[in-house]
């Protein structure tokens, strides 16, 4: 096993960079955040328990090395001193993503073509690129970013394959879907203590509820994945499955009482929301009931949490967003004191919601929304 110390970027959505510092924190004790990401560093097993255990990244990539570059001689005379062979085998086709701002060398696609004269010179031979446009499976290459900022190219390989928010579990689908590592942060940011109960009264396809069951679980997101790494020189397979091993020894296994709750108007996001769960291997763990949050109850004698995804495209077409969120706010009040409610908002509309506090604020589905708390 190397002993090499990698410098590791967890990319994650703009936004929701301070939840993902507090997991990499936890799990590594140590990180510091930057815009789109948080910043750690550590040997391969680092790599691994990164990609095995973190629930808010998109994906995790591993610098290779960072210099200055003002023309493309000396682009891919430095890029040629890294040593791509440990990342790149014979046979696997690269794809080179670039992006440019503020550098002399701006043309993303002359900087590709220097990049892979680079890798070139180190490997001895010609790596095959990916053609520009076609949709491959994400085992079949090796991911390799160029970022340039400043006239200081930064390079940098995935070691994660397909976007890790893609835990496997989703067969069913609603019309605009929460990414599993966006509702994963919702839950994390709303400091949920995983013995108190958490409903989502919205739930869709059921992605907050299923990504609580498999925290309370103690289950890796990334326990079923296969990734690049896999294919690197200095994999080690013994060490893999070590700490897979230990990873799958620390869940939890025994009989529990269900302090998850799924709930939704809509008797086909219930289906939907069954069909994940069973995938996920959490439906037991899981309350799922078909009602309308209007006329429901606490399903619990003791407070807990509510962190849910407000319908509220449909929802505000249907009564107008004064209505809805009147309804809302008066039904929490009436019988949900004690709880503490989380919701998921478009931004520019949380001016209609008083005395909440926002806690999170990212991209989904093209808006940008809110994570409220409204008591």
């Amino acid at each position: 096993m190397t002993k090499t110390v990698f410098k590791f970027l967890a990319v994650v959505p703009l936004g929701i960079e301070d939840v993902t510092l507090g997991e990499v924190k936890s799990l590594f004790n140590s990180g510091k955040k930057v815009r789109g990401g948080v910043e750690f560093s550590g040997d391969i097993s680092t790599l691994m328990k990164a990609n095995l255990y973190l629930r808010t990244p998109t994906r995790i990539l591993l610098t290779v090395g960072r210099f200055k570059a003002k023309d493309f001689k000396s682009l891919i005379q430095r890029t040629a001193r890294y040593p791509w062979e440990i990342y790149c085998p014979k046979g696997i086709p690269l794809k080179i993503r670039v992006a440019s701002s503020h550098s002399r060398l701006w043309h993303t696609d002359a900087v590709k073509e220097r990049l892979l004269k680079g890798i070139e010179g180190r490997l001895g031979f010609s790596p095959t690129l990916c053609p520009k446009g076609e949709v491959q499976d994400h085992d079949q290459y090796q991911l390799v970013v160029c970022r340039l900022k400043n006239d200081i190219c930064t390079l940098e390989v995935d070691t994660s394959g397909d976007f890790l928010f893609k835990r496997g579990y989703k067969v069913s689908k609603g019309l605009a879907p929460l990414r599993e590592n966006l509702a994963a942060a919702l839950i994390l940011a709303s400091g949920w203590d995983k013995d108190s109960p958490l409903l989502d009264p919205f739930c869709g396809t059921g992605t907050i509820p299923i990504e609580a069951a498999l925290m309370l679980r103690n289950i890796p997101p990334g326990a079923k994945r296969t990734f690049p790494f896999f294919r690197w020189r200095i994999f080690d397979a013994r060490l893999w499955e070590d700490i897979l091993y230990r990873a799958l020894e620390g869940v939890k296994r025994e009989e529990m009482s269900p302090i998850i709750f799924a709930r939704d108007r809509d008797p086909a996001m219930v289906e939907a929301t069954c069909e994940n769960a069973k995938r996920a291997g959490v439906l037991e763990d899981i309350s799922v009931e078909r009602l309308s949050f209007e006329t429901s109850a606490p399903p619990n004698n003791r407070p807990g949490w509510i962190v849910t995804n407000l319908p509220y495209g449909e929802r505000l077409k249907e009564g107008g967003e004064s209505a809805f969120l009147k309804n809302i706010k008066e039904h929490l009040g009436k019988n949900y004191r004690g709880w503490k409610v989380f919701c998921l908002f478009p931004t520019a509309q949380t001016r209609l919601i008083q005395g909440a506090r926002e806690v999170l604020r990212f991209f989904h589905g093209g808006i940008k929304v809110s994570l409220l708390r409204l008591s």
